[in-house]
């Protein structure tokens, strides 16, 4: 897994390492993907590339190949790659989806969720007729999921019409008391 989300950093926050990521590998700090990888002391099979201590320069991701160079030798050495991109649609996102195989998308079952995926599709379709003709959707994780409520049921059927057979539905409540 690797953490591209430079501003919430949850997968770097679960290793509990912040010296050195993904980040350095993009600023050339580094050139080894095994210097920035943290193997998981509880799940032996993953392996995490936290996001690093220095936001990447997105001019260096215009004009650098790291993050395609970083990409292809983390292929011969696993069988699945997930990158955490951020919710806003900036290079490091972009960048993902032109590695990407296929992507999965979190959605939040709430109507203004509903607004921001539609401005991503329109990304994605971009990058798929432009950039990378094989990328396509794996799903949609349907997050904060509570089936007692009308607004989630409102949103699964939205979601479903537009992407059969996609959605994932996760069940999760929260307690408001």
């Amino acid at each position: 897994m690797i953490d591209g989300d430079m501003r919430h950093a949850s997968l770097s926050n679960y290793t509990d390492s912040y010296e050195i990521g993904l980040s350095n590998y993009l600023a050339e700090e580094t050139n080894s993907i095994s210097e920035i990888t943290i193997a998981d002391k509880t799940y032996p099979n993953l392996h995490i590339i936290p996001t690093g201590t220095i936001p990447p320069n997105p001019t260096e991701l215009l004009e650098s190949d790291r993050f395609a160079k970083l990409l292809k030798e983390a292929e011969g050495k696993y069988r699945y790659i997930f990158i955490d991109c951020p919710p806003s649609l900036d290079l490091l996102t972009l960048n993902g989806l032109c590695a990407a195989d296929t992507v999965l998308i979190p959605l939040q079952c709430e109507f203004f969720a509903l607004e921001g995926l539609s401005e991503l599709m329109s990304t994605v379709r971009n990058t798929k007729s432009m950039y990378n003709p094989y990328l396509d959707i794996e799903g949609l994780l349907l997050t904060m999921y509570d089936g007692r409520l009308n607004l989630t049921q409102q949103v699964v059927e939205e979601v479903k019409k537009y992407f059969p057979h996609k959605a994932i539905p996760i069940a999760r409540v929260i307690s408001k008391g």
